[in-house]
């Protein structure tokens, strides 16, 4: 279950997290996908013991390499703090997987 403050972070952006849950990774999970991303160092390192060679290679959310620390147990406004960090991640990352798709097309 997503932290409540979290959730309503997100939901002063319109943006709801209804019906989303948590899982542990596994090799079936990251199956297929397009990207693997984590947080922190200790998550991509499971992760990375996880993957089998058809798996991106998991890297860290943060194209700086900064680790995202975990605010569960910290002040609300550290949660702030790192919901305002993960929306600007976010959106660098949309705009990088956008570019990758133009190129993509273009060399088809």
């Amino acid at each position: 279950m997503p932290d409540p403050r979290m959730k309503k972070l997100c939901a002063d952006v319109g943006v709801s997290m209804r019906g989303i849950r948590s899982k542990s990774a596994n090799a079936e999970i990251l199956q297929g996908a397009g990207e693997i991303w984590a947080m922190d160092y200790s998550n991509l390192a499971a992760l990375s013991e996880i993957v089998d060679g058809t798996s991106p290679t998991p890297q860290l959310f943060d194209p700086a390499g900064e680790e995202i620390a975990d605010p569960f147990f910290d002040s609300t406004a550290a949660v702030r703090q790192v919901f305002e960090q993960l929306v600007k991640i976010s959106e660098q990352r949309v705009r990088e997987i956008a570019h990758r798709m133009q190129e993509d097309s273009r060399i088809r």
